[in-house]
């Protein structure tokens, strides 16, 4: 998880989350229209809304806070 909170792609109040991905199963680099939201290689990051997001963790994971965009 690279980034969590609202776009300029989604609508207004809309959360997404930003995923860098180990393999190249993404769609894109971590930007959207011009507007970079985090670094990734290409096709390694992936938007996705929130209540898309399961954990299986074997440790624990340190809870993120919205960035401010």
């Amino acid at each position: 998880m690279r980034f969590v909170g609202e776009t300029e792609f989604g609508q207004a109040g809309e959360v997404w989350v930003g995923l860098e991905m180990d393999a190249r199963v993404g769609s894109g680099d971590g930007s959207v229209d011009g507007v970079a939201y985090f670094a990734a290689k290409s096709k390694h990051a992936k938007f996705v809304r929130p209540g898309m997001i399961s954990a299986e963790a074997s440790t624990p994971m340190t809870p993120m806070t919205p960035m401010a965009i």
